[in-house]
């Protein structure tokens, strides 16, 4: 049976190794003493931001919806479609038939634009889709427009 990894996280500052969690960290190795280890560092990605996400859904698509060439559509089709132009992976998979042939076929994938997506790349996708929409014509504002709200439309005031 595996034993579990062991997970510690920190960062590097002037070639050191400084964790966040130390004691848990020295609790750890004791219980490891006398026995072989594999030791790894990675860098860890940091998830897309709630303002990304916001930008994205409320800028650059609703922004898109006024394109032509997105006219009648909603804003998961478009959401759908600029995921699959920009972020879609085309990849062959083989499907062995009853009576052993191989047939192979290309099928698209698109990932998820989740927590697992990088904030990075979730930036570099938005950047995409505001580049294509300026090709079809469309302006889509800074995020600090939308930031400041100089879009609210609708005020409610409390009736005396």
């Amino acid at each position: 049976m595996a034993q579990p990894q062991i997970r510690h996280y920190g960062i590097i500052k002037n070639k050191k190794v400084l964790l966040h969690n130390i004691t848990l960290y020295n609790r750890n190795i004791e219980s490891l003493e006398g026995k072989q280890i594999e030791f790894t560092i990675k860098e860890i990605h940091e998830s897309p931001t709630l303002d990304q996400y916001a930008y994205y859904r409320g800028g650059v698509i609703e922004t898109a919806l006024t394109a032509e060439c997105f006219g009648g559509w909603s804003g998961d089709e478009v959401d759908k479609e600029l995921s699959d132009m920009f972020l879609g992976i085309n990849r062959m998979v083989e499907y062995k038939r009853k009576d052993g042939s191989i047939v192979s076929k290309i099928t698209r994938f698109v990932p998820s634009k989740d927590s697992s997506f990088p904030k990075k790349s979730m930036a570099e996708f938005i950047d995409k889709c505001i580049m294509f929409l300026a090709q079809e014509g469309v302006e889509v504002y800074s995020p600090e427009i939308y930031k400041l709200t100089k879009f609210k439309t609708k005020t409610i005031q409390k009736n005396d």
